[in-house]
C-alpha cells in the first residue's frame, strides 16, 4: 500500500514539473532559439527566437565605434508551410529619420527552410539574408 501510494505522489510532482509551454523548442521543427554564431564586436549578430504561438523576435546588435554595441529588437510572426519550412512576417519599426536608413514602419516578408540544424532565412526577392543555427 506505500508503495503504491509513493508511486501515486511521485506521478503527481513528475506531472507538475513539466512544462506546456513549448516556446524552448524539441530540437526539431522552428521552436526554439537561433543565432548567426557571429561575435558582435566583429559583426553584426542575430539571434531569432521562434516561439510555440507563431510570434517570435529577432535580436540585432553589432559594434559601432563610437558608439559601442548597438541593439535592436523587432516582433515577428510567422506561419508553418511544414515543419522545416515557413514564412516569417516582421514589422520593423525604426523611425530613424537620418537619411541613412528606413524611416517609418514597415513589413517585411522571410521565408525559412531548415536543413538539419541551420535555417536559411530569404528575403521576399529569394537571396540568402541570414544563416542561422540552432542554440
Amino acid at each position: 500500500m506505500l508503495a503504491v501510494l509513493m508511486l501515486a505522489v511521485l506521478g503527481l510532482g513528475f506531472a507538475a514539473c513539466s512544462s506546456s509551454d513549448d516556446d524552448e523548442g524539441d530540437g526539431t521543427g522552428v521552436v526554439g532559439v537561433w543565432d548567426n554564431g557571429v561575435d558582435e564586436m566583429k559583426e553584426e549578430k542575430v539571434v531569432a527566437t521562434f516561439k510555440g504561438n507563431g510570434t517570435g523576435f529577432f535580436e540585432y546588435s553589432c559594434y559601432e565605434p563610437g558608439e559601442g554595441i548597438v541593439y535592436e529588437k523587432e516582433n515577428f510572426t510567422y506561419v508553418k508551410d511544414s515543419d522545416l519550412t515557413g514564412t516569417i512576417i516582421v514589422k520593423y519599426s525604426d523611425d530613424d529619420s537620418s537619411g541613412g536608413g528606413n524611416s517609418g514602419p514597415a513589413t517585411y516578408t522571410l521565408t525559412y527552410t531548415i536543413v538539419d540544424n541551420e535555417m536559411i532565412v530569404k528575403t521576399s526577392w529569394g537571396s540568402t539574408w541570414e544563416i542561422l543555427k540552432r542554440k
